[in-house]
């Protein structure tokens, strides 16, 4: 079996899991790392003299324990980015974000993959979304609108007949899975962004800044 028919193999029994149990995570990024070497490439080229971009390449941080304290963010004002997401972190008891992952043949995509991952929860508190499926749903409609990434597109078109459609949320489906994908499609780039420098800024001004908003929660 070819390397191609492998990864499609992989990503169909990866897809089969998350269909049978949505909280498998393992299956979730065995999906996101086959699928998303393309997307990420393009991003990279697509970016290649963008100023954040490049900054976030040389110094390639990394959001998880021990280089963040969720405690010490925790304790900053409420209305700082960081005050919002240590405790979002805290409150769902979201610790380190730092799964292993598979070595890729360029170290940038693997990199800006990881980095990916690792913020998800700053692009969860931006949105003003919680951890629930519905939750999830929405914020990968955003991320479908961003980076055009596979599981995302998976998780918002199957998850929103689990979380949308089987749980009446009709207002989330005719305005706030819209929303997220627009606002996704036409902010500025978040995966560039270095959030550990914005940690004392005003969220609302940092959502400013990239051009996001809370989603409206029905």
């Amino acid at each position: 079996m070819g390397q191609r028919a492998t990864n499609s193999y992989r990503m169909a029994r990866a897809v089969t899991r998350v269909l049978m149990n949505s909280k498998d995570i393992e299956a979730v990024h065995e999906f996101a790392e086959i699928s998303g070497v393309t997307p990420f490439g393009r991003f990279l080229r697509r970016n290649v003299a963008d100023p954040e971009t490049c900054d976030l390449l040389r110094l390639r941080p990394e959001l998880c324990e021990p280089q963040i304290d969720l405690l010490t963010l925790s304790e900053l004002p409420q209305d700082t980015l960081g005050g919002v997401y240590g405790r979002h972190m805290l409150r769902h008891e979201l610790m380190d974000q730092t799964a292993p992952m598979r070595e890729f043949d360029n170290a940038d995509v693997g990199y800006v993959m990881r980095r990916y991952r690792q913020t998800h929860d700053v692009w969860h508190c931006l949105l003003a979304l919680g951890v629930e499926g519905h939750d999830e749903v929405l914020l990968a409609a955003f991320c479908w609108g961003q980076l055009r990434l596979p599981v995302a597109g998976v998780i918002a078109s199957l998850g929103s007949i689990k979380h949308l459609v089987f749980e009446a949320r009709w207002q989330a489906i005719r305005h706030s899975l819209f929303q997220s994908y627009s606002m996704g499609h036409s902010c500025r780039p978040l995966l560039p962004a270095h959030w550990e420098t914005m940690w004392n800024d005003p969220i609302d001004v940092v959502r400013q800044r990239y051009g996001v908003s809370p989603v409206a929660q029905y």
